[in-house]
């Protein structure tokens, strides 16, 4: 029989260590305060981040959520761990805490039904020693708080356009391990895109590209205008960046991040709405921006156009609602006004609030 050590850590919207004993594993819950994404599900973009204070390698062997309504009572239990032929704990690549190390694991359990009350929800994280008997778990607690976006925003590209690449549970986006050393090294603390889009207008047929997309120009977002989603003040910008090209001479250096860590966007804006959002549109063609830092500027108002600098292996235009400037701030939820979900021959025009995530596509009505 296994001896269990629980170790316990109550977090209330924000990670406070967990109270680790001597040798053990605690937890925190990224980001400080925990949101509630609404859509056709209630998501929860949320990562547990464990630290290894034991002097021995600790592997990762279950991991459990429990949600509470309002009241206190028990609504839903799930898990994953190493139960059967392919166990489900194998969905989280790294496991093994090397002592005194840390890893980042994104929250598995990020969707929910409308009906469930997400007041409090408790993770439970179990650990097995190397060459031992003994197990360890970890808990934390955290009230996740429903977010409804601030700023009356637009989708910033007219057209046809397609998600192409969101910030669902497989999107890189998402997936940004800010617990790896090489984040470390480029000054990265934080998941400054757990909300973004990357936006690609496509022809009736769904393509991307005429031809063969050799070029920038063959593809259809390339030098498309960019809008303001939404009113506010341009309070960072850059133009300079040379346009990559698709698949051949690509001009990002991350090296640069340390010391100018906007240069993941390339050429860029940034819009503070005055409410605590700002929207940042990235990956914009060199010498197109039509705006400058200081200048107000109105919902729908062209900015720039669609390009392929910075961080881009292909003409999109890269949008998130943030919490501020620099790479050290977090996403928002981010829905949006006039227009229409296409669903084949089908489409639902989503005139008041509308989401959207990977593979989305849309049509703007406020063209």
């Amino acid at each position: 029989m296994k001896i269990r050590y629980a170790l316990f850590a109550a977090l209330i919207c924000c990670p406070f260590a967990a109270l680790a004993a001597p040798n053990g594993v605690s937890t925190t819950i990224q980001p400080d305060v925990v949101y509630i994404e609404g859509g056709a599900a209630q998501y929860v973009n949320c990562d547990l981040l464990f630290r290894n204070t034991s002097s021995k390698p600790m592997e990762l062997t279950r991991i459990q959520i429990t949600v509470f309504d309002a009241t206190g009572a028990l609504e839903l239990r799930k898990f994953i761990d190493t139960n059967g032929f392919a166990p489900s704990i194998q969905t989280v690549p790294h496991r093994v805490i090397a002592p005194g190390g840390k890893i980042l694991v994104f929250n598995p359990f990020f969707e929910f039904d409308k009906a469930i009350d997400l007041t409090r929800l408790e993770f439970e994280a179990t650990f097995s020693v190397e060459k031992s008997d003994k197990e360890y778990t970890s808990t934390a607690t955290v009230y996740p708080q429903a977010y409804r976006t601030k700023t009356n925003l637009i989708l910033p590209l007219q057209g046809r356009l397609i998600v192409h690449d969101g910030h669902d549970f497989y999107a890189h986006h998402r997936r940004l391990d800010y617990a790896l050393p090489i984040a470390g090294h480029f000054g990265i603390r934080s998941n400054f895109m757990r909300y973004a889009y990357d936006f690609c207008l496509i022809d009736p047929h769904g393509n991307l590209t005429t031809n063969t997309g050799g070029s920038n120009e063959e593809w259809l977002s390339f030098g498309a205008t960019v809008v303001a989603p939404g009113a506010g003040k341009i309070v960072a910008a850059y133009a300079d960046q040379p346009d990559n090209f698709y698949h051949g001479k690509n001009y990002f250096d991350p090296e640069l991040l340390p010391k100018d860590p906007m240069s993941f966007y390339g050429n860029y804006i940034l819009i503070d709405h005055l409410n605590g959002e700002f929207s940042l549109l990235g990956h914009l063609r060199k010498g197109s921006l039509r705006v400058k830092i200081g200048d107000l500027v109105a919902q729908g108002q062209p900015l720039a156009a669609v390009g392929a600098s910075g961080s881009a292996n292909n003409p999109h235009l890269h949008y998130e609602l943030r919490t501020g400037n620099g790479l050290n701030v977090e996403g928002l939820p981010s829905s949006f006004r006039g227009f229409r979900r296409v669903l084949g021959k089908r489409s639902i025009e989503l005139s008041d609030e509308g989401y959207l995530n990977s593979g989305d596509i849309a049509q703007s009505t406020t063209e």
